[in-house]
């Protein structure tokens, strides 16, 4: 089915008018682009922040607002977009609106769902290879991992899960037990097994994590059994707690973020098996030393950093 994209541009005082007269026409989803507002969102912000995407840190304030919306093809849809236009007309009277131009593109649904997956290959990070589901080619690689992109939380092209993927063909044994905090997709727990290892337990504090990360698994041949995946909050739920530490774990990831793992850095010991391993990535390259400080804090010996596109790992027992 096709569809036509409309863009208003306007002003941030304008903003109100524009999505008014779209809703008095019954059309209740717009997206609003202000760059002004992001601006100042990042800055006021900016101490809460690791990572800003560096796309966003050019953004200038500013005062031209996008207001997109879209209407199908069909007569009816037409007929509105003529009253739309015939209602811009009137409002570009008013002061302080801006162009209120109209910008229009067709676009078709197939270019939504499909698209995108052009720019989705397998890729390999040392011995494993990524392949999404709907490539059916044969690959010779010594391990594959499937996954459906679609589901995000994690595919293994951003450093920070690279790091990991790497450092887990490097330190994980056969039949070794993992446990794996902010599972996202499941990636991690799902290389771990294909890795060699025994048993795998995954925790996320977001429910859909638990239905992702299943259904990765089952585009992979592991054993069901061998994975378990759970939602709560590791820091605040004593049920998980106590649900995560019936097992021994030779190898604890934490692929999740700064402050997160300073947070996690008093649970580490208590899940590890002797000589076992806690592999903590998601850190920007500003806060390693903060978060080295709170592993040795307590307890814990750190092994190797390693350092990525400003990301680092930190390896520690």
């Amino acid at each position: 089915m096709e569809w036509i994209k409309l863009e208003i541009k306007t002003t941030s005082h304008g903003t109100e008018l524009v999505t008014s007269l779209l809703i008095d026409m019954g059309i209740y989803g717009t997206e609003i682009i202000d760059q002004s507002e992001m601006v100042s969102f990042f800055a006021e912000g900016s101490c809460q922040w690791d990572y800003v995407d560096e796309n966003l840190i050019g953004l200038t304030s500013s005062t031209d607002v996008s207001v997109i919306f879209y209407l199908g093809t069909d007569e009816d849809s037409l007929s509105l977009l003529k009253r739309i236009e015939e209602a811009l007309v009137v409002l570009r009277q008013q002061k302080e609106l801006g162009p209120l131009s109209l910008n229009t593109i067709t676009v078709d649904d197939n270019d939504w769902l499909h698209e995108w997956k052009k720019h989705f290959l397998p890729f390999s990070i040392g011995r494993v290879l990524i392949v999404p589901e709907w490539d059916k080619s044969t690959h010779t690689s010594e391990i594959k991992f499937t996954i459906d992109p679609g589901s995000a939380f994690g595919t293994g092209q951003h450093a920070t899960t690279k790091l990991c993927i790497e450092a887990l063909q490097e330190q994980l044994c056969k039949d070794a037990a993992v446990l794996d905090i902010g599972c996202g997709s499941g990636i991690l727990s799902i290389i771990s097994l294909l890795l060699g290892a025994s048993h795998v337990t995954a925790c996320d504090i977001d429910p859909a994590a638990v239905d992702i990360t299943k259904k990765n698994a089952n585009l992979n041949p592991i054993p069901p059994s061998s994975l378990h995946v759970y939602a709560g909050d590791i820091l605040t739920s004593p049920e998980l707690k106590k649900t995560i530490a019936h097992h021994g774990y030779d190898i604890v990831i934490a692929n999740i973020v700064a402050d997160v793992i300073k947070d996690l850095a008093p649970l580490i010991n208590t899940y590890l098996k002797p000589k076992g391993l806690f592999l903590a990535s998601g850190i920007i390259s500003e806060r390693l030393d903060d978060v080295i400080s709170a592993l040795k804090g307590n307890g814990l010996r750190i092994i190797e950093t390693r350092e990525l596109d400003g990301w680092c790992l930190v390896v520690a027992s």
